[in-house]
């Protein structure tokens, strides 16, 4: 019995590695999105048929960590509305690169998504995280309006809350000034309920490695912070803001990640 648990285990956590290295995926062919899609809700159909595995560790965990271990022992079914979402996220960010890089937007979109599944979280959730950008980068309430139609309340609800503006830039319409639109999320953040709270961790935990790996690049270092609208205090003060509000309102492993790795920046800019 103990060696069909550890198998079970053991398929999991494949999966979920496959399902990592997928995300990081630097180019990808609009043409190869379908195929994309179409693995990843194989990867975590494959997790449904191992049933609920339980990590056995050598340590005593607290209850917070117990609880993250529990929601991600719950098998994810991604259906074909998933699939439609990557289409519909590719097509929005379509020629979208991320800052100071040649990497296809869609890359951070699956990242942030792929880091929901792993934490436990369902479809909808999912969804919310390929789609959490694209109100705020590509067309404002019009867009979130036609988030709404094709993916339901929920959906919609989350996106928006993750949207630090809805102005319409393809428009022409501006956003309002950097230091109150940050303000207002980190404010936001106090009311936010978990769905919200779990999508925008995942979104600022691996905006924050994307950060630390290119200041760890010999070819990039401090450069990186050229990429920023604002000076590099600036930048780091908003996410030790995050790593603190995050600490306080969803307590764990997640939140406890992207604290250190604040930590890390903070002192990485001190030598």
């Amino acid at each position: 019995m103990e060696e069909i648990e550890w198998m079970k285990a053991e398929t999991k956590r494949s999966t979920v590695a496959r399902l990592q290295q997928m995300s990081s995926l630097c180019a990808m062919l609009p043409s190869q999105v379908q195929e994309v899609a179409k693995s990843v809700k194989r990867l975590w159909q494959d997790m449904s048929a191992v049933g609920h595995c339980r990590r056995f560790d050598l340590f005593e965990l607290n209850p917070t960590d117990q609880m993250e271990i529990d929601d991600m022992s719950q098998a994810t079914v991604l259906t074909d509305r998933f699939d439609r979402a990557l289409l519909y996220a590719t097509h929005v960010h379509g020629g979208q690169v991320r800052k100071g890089t040649g990497t296809p937007y869609v890359a951070h979109l699956l990242a942030v998504a792929a880091t929901v599944l792993e934490y436990g979280g369902d479809e909808d959730l999912a969804i919310a995280a390929l789609l959490h950008d694209s109100v705020e980068d590509q067309g404002g309430k019009a867009r979130l309006a036609d988030v709404r139609n094709r993916f339901g309340d929920r959906v919609a609800h989350i996106v928006e809350a993750c949207s630090d503006s809805l102005a319409d830039t393809t428009k022409g319409e501006r956003k309002a000034d950097w230091q109150h639109r940050k303000e207002a999320y980190l404010e936001k953040l106090e009311r936010a309920d978990s769905d919200i709270l779990r999508v925008s961790l995942a979104d600022k935990v691996h905006n924050a490695r994307a950060i630390l790996r290119d200041l760890r690049n010999d070819q990039i270092g401090a450069k990186i912070w050229d990429r920023f609208s604002q000076p590099k205090e600036r930048t780091l003060w908003y996410y030790r803001s995050l790593a603190d509000k995050f600490c306080q309102l969803l307590p764990g492993q997640l939140s406890e990640e992207l604290r250190e790795i604040v930590d890390v920046l903070e002192r990485g800019t001190r030598r």
